[in-house]
């Protein structure tokens, strides 16, 4: 699976911005998007947010993004995945670290036509981390979360779990998540451990080729689906009240300074 094989990659020149056109579907409109080959991986289109993407525009996900749900997408990086699901109809945050927002603010304004003719809506928040306490009470329980190629290291997917715990604290959000299979035994060993976290509190759904569009699935890439179990929700609540607590608690002192 060599999605990009066309596009250049990390041999471009370190300077180079260039601007990428990806189909969000075979008869619709395409994305543009500005990519950099420096600095974190975050600023360049990868395999699995376009696998991510053409899955979201297949038919019984863009039917629900017709009726403009409330999405997060972590991990956006370019905004592949979150301005195609904002071009499809969702109000969509966008989440990341400081370094990726400007190329990703830069993105969402190449795509603002498209999206505002979708009736979507686009913003983007800085997750400084992940883990406990990452997640504004703002945006908890959307109805779909989104993210891609964010499974990479043991310690990094162990707190990716925590977030998502925090974000889903109901069965009916829907979390969507494609991840490139790599060999490297870090890789795999987060894997692991992100599977064996996660299965602690979420069904976890592998999404077969079938449901996929025929052109991008490819072995390589996995599409998760994940849901919170219904068992799981009183404890969560206790969670996040006291996330919720905490914060008043934060404002509180904060408003008692001179």
């Amino acid at each position: 699976c060599d999605i990009m094989a066309d596009v250049g990659g990390p041999g471009a020149p370190p300077s180079s911005t260039p601007l990428r056109e990806i189909e969000l579907t075979d008869e619709g409109p395409s994305l543009t998007l500005a990519q950099k080959f420096q600095g974190t991986t975050g600023l360049q289109v990868w395999d699995a947010g376009i696998v991510l993407l053409r899955f979201v525009a297949s038919a019984p996900v863009a039917a629900v993004l017709a009726t403009h749900p409330r999405v997060v997408e972590l991990g956006s990086g370019t905004g592949v995945v979150g301005i195609g699901a904002a071009a499809l109809g969702g109000d969509v945050v966008m989440t990341d670290l400081s370094e990726v927002l400007p190329l990703l603010r830069h993105n969402v304004a190449l795509n603002a036509e498209i999206v505002a003719r979708a009736q979507g809506s686009l913003s983007v928040v800085e997750l400084r981390s992940w883990g406990v306490g990452a997640v504004p009470r703002e945006l908890v329980d959307p109805e779909l979360v989104l993210l891609s190629d964010c499974i990479f290291e043991t310690t990094a997917a162990t707190l990716l779990v925590e977030t998502l715990e925090q974000l889903c604290t109901q069965p009916r959000t829907t979390v969507l998540l494609a991840n490139e299979q790599r060999e490297h035994p870090k890789n795999r060993e987060a894997e692991a451990a992100f599977s064996a976290a996660a299965a602690v509190n979420f069904t976890v759904e592998r999404v077969g080729r079938e449901e996929q569009d025929e052109e991008y699935a490819c072995d390589e890439i996995i599409v998760l689906r994940l849901r919170r179990k219904e068992a799981d929700r009183p404890q969560q609540g206790r969670r996040q009240q006291d996330q919720d607590q905490k914060e008043d608690e934060d404002e509180g002192a904060g408003s008692g300074e001179s």
